[in-house]
């Protein structure tokens, strides 16, 4: 096997090939990087507008996945969360939060 490669980079049309190889193989990390840069700067131009780029990296990655396995996957931390002591509510946090304000004795306001 080895002599058989040593034949074919011998030769003209092998040198060919072979340069033919690593040019392409340069011009996809090319590529990669390009493409990388480009995704850095979109996640940029969406945390500068507000937006949470950890959510939205979570949320990219979740839609590439089956609804059942992130469904059993919900199902198994909710349960693991509720033995922990440690279930959420987004109504209670909510509410919590904000505690039960009444808007009407805000005097003053139009």
């Amino acid at each position: 096997m080895a002599d058989d490669t040593t034949d074919r980079t011998n030769s003209q049309s092998g040198r060919d090939e072979l340069r033919s190889f690593v040019e392409r193989a340069e011009r996809i990390e090319a590529d990669e990087k390009a493409l990388k840069d480009d995704k850095k700067e979109l996640f940029a131009e969406a945390k500068g507008r507000g937006y949470d780029t950890k959510i939205l990296r979570s949320i990219i990655s979740e839609r590439k996945r089956d609804p059942g396995d992130i469904a059993e996957e919900e199902s198994i931390r909710e349960l693991y969360r509720e033995a922990l002591g440690m279930s959420y509510s987004l109504t209670n946090t909510a509410s919590e939060s904000y505690g039960d304000r009444d808007d009407d004795d805000d005097e003053g306001m139009v």
